[in-house]
């Protein structure tokens, strides 16, 4: 009988290494890749709702300060609509500026003068009470 006997085979912990780390980097990229659709959204909402789109100026360098200041209004906006949302519940803070609109400034009003009192009478159904202090204003 013949018994063969090789040398012992040097352990390869290189490409285990290399497959782990490729792993990790096309999981990394992958993420990466799937965390840009909330930006697209933001991207989104500025294009259309605060003019992105049609910017007044041609060049990028003349419209800097009027993106900057759009961008800082849809942070407001969005305070502004979560601060909104907690305090009556037909309005959701993921409203587009459009339904904020027609839901406060547009809303049918009149001033009436009863009772050496000015008064604001709403012409809607919802009820916008919750908003108003009662102290500084006089309504309905």
């Amino acid at each position: 009988m013949f018994y063969f006997h090789s040398a012992p085979r040097p352990q390869l912990y290189e490409p285990r290494v290399t497959c782990c780390v490729y792993c990790l980097i096309v999981q990394y990229l992958s993420e990466f890749y799937n965390d840009r659709g909330g930006e697209e959204k933001n991207f989104d909402v500025l294009n259309n709702d605060f003019n992105w789109s049609n910017v007044p100026f041609s060049f990028l360098n003349e419209n800097t300060v009027f993106m900057q200041l759009t961008a800082l209004t849809n942070i407001i906006y969005k305070y502004l609509a979560n601060w909104l949302s907690n305090k009556v519940d037909w309005f959701k803070s993921n409203f587009r500026l459009k339904k904020f609109i027609l839901r406060f400034i547009t809303v049918a009003s009149k001033w009436n003068y009863r009772g050496r009192m000015w008064k604001l009478k709403l012409f809607t159904n919802k009820n916008y009470e919750i908003l108003f202090d009662k102290k500084k204003f006089y309504y309905f």
